[in-house]
């Protein structure tokens, strides 16, 4: 198991990025008390499985897994889910978690630069959520969806539709004010995946970030299969 983190040098040459993980690792142990994630979790876990005919058979990746909130719910239908994050504090809880509910099959994995070359490209699906609008390069990480999962193979990614920049609090790190769904599937199309479906799966009720009336933040759920060997 990869389990280094990033030396110090590598942090200082990427301020953002380490503020962001700070902010992940100081949320960590609180994460799973917010009933809105709760919530959202078990509604994009289930858009998931409508989706995909998951096996007991299968290996799946969950991309920027957190506390594993989609992790342990998709766990029981297949044979492993590798559940990687950048943040320790959040692996950490993920598998105090998943060792508590009982589930061997969810292998955590801190994600760094060594693991991402012994990431082996064999998963039947890599699945992810609420993780794309902290990533900058939408079409690198589509690339790198391509190289980890076999011919084939799904992808299901949610995340937010765009909101204009008022849905993140003072202090969370974003690359991007949620994502346009054509957007990321022409990422993926160049990367040798074909989008099936794109519907909202959930729709997130809160007051913006400044305060004021209760806005809805739809959450999209992006399907699509590797075509290309």
């Amino acid at each position: 198991m990869c389990s280094d983190l990033r030396d110090s040098e590598s942090r200082e040459n990427a301020p953002q990025e380490a503020r962001s993980e700070s902010y992940f690792d100081q949320a960590a142990q609180t994460w799973d008390d917010n009933p809105v994630r709760r919530e959202l979790a078990l509604a994009v876990a289930q858009g998931m499985a409508d989706a995909i005919a998951f096996g007991p058979e299968m290996k799946i990746m969950d991309f920027g897994c957190g506390t594993g909130l989609i992790a342990r719910e998709l766990a029981p239908k297949v044979a492993r889910v590798t559940a990687v994050d950048t943040s320790a504090e959040m692996v950490s809880v993920l598998k105090t978690k998943a060792q508590a509910a009982g589930l061997t099959g969810i292998e955590p994995l801190l994600l760094d630069e060594k693991c991402e070359a012994t990431l082996a490209g064999d998963y039947d699906a890599i699945v992810s959520s609420m993780v794309l609008h902290h990533v900058e390069d939408l079409s690198g990480l589509a690339e790198r969806f391509a190289q980890w999962c076999r011919p084939g193979a799904w992808i299901a990614l949610a995340d937010l539709a765009p909101e204009g920049g008022t849905f993140h609090r003072p202090g969370q790190q974003v690359a991007h004010d949620g994502i346009d769904p054509a957007v990321l599937s022409r990422h993926l199309e160049k990367a040798g995946f074909a989008t099936q479906s794109v519907r909202t799966v959930h729709t997130i009720r809160r007051p913006p970030a400044e305060g004021g009336e209760l806005r809805d933040y739809p959450v999209f759920l992006l399907v699509a299969q590797r075509t290309l060997p």
